[in-house]
């Protein structure tokens, strides 16, 4: 159940109405890409802002925008490991799986180093009947290994 304002001639009160969750939580992405977008106005290197909203864009399959921002956001952090991935993971949604490769090794070297969650994660699907795929998960074991 949500809540919405009722237009309607009785002056304007909200009451509650049955709404899907899947749309409740459509609303709710709309709400936050235009809250972030907003925020980004003012602010347009805001990090954390930039995250979200790059979240937001790929849960709501706008995946052209999330991948804008996840270049945007490898341009200002580029040693974060967590940014190279989620940069992968926008490249294997937009079907661009060398550039999601070289990004996703970038992540591993970095100190990327979430097997089960690279492997459970739906954005990387496409990459995972390729060869390097296994080859980075070997040097992501290695790596971990090593670090031990």
């Amino acid at each position: 159940m949500s809540w919405i304002v009722n237009h309607n001639t009785d002056g304007g009160s909200a009451g509650p109405i049955d709404i899907s969750p899947e749309e409740e939580y459509r609303r709710t992405l709309d709400f936050e890409i235009w809250f972030y977008e907003g925020v980004l106005d003012s602010c347009a290197d805001y990090v954390e802002v930039l995250q979200a909203l790059g979240n937001a864009y790929t849960a709501r399959g706008y995946y052209e925008k999330g991948l804008f921002i996840d270049r945007k956001l490898a341009k200002l952090c580029p040693h974060d490991p967590i940014v190279c991935y989620n940069l992968a993971c926008s490249y294997s949604l937009m079907g661009e799986v060398d550039d999601a490769f070289e990004n996703l090794k970038a992540s591993i070297e970095l100190g990327y180093t979430d097997v089960e969650h690279m492997n459970a994660d739906p954005d990387l699907k496409k990459l995972r009947s390729d060869d390097r795929y296994e080859e980075l998960i070997h040097l992501m074991l290695a790596r971990r290994d090593h670090r031990a």
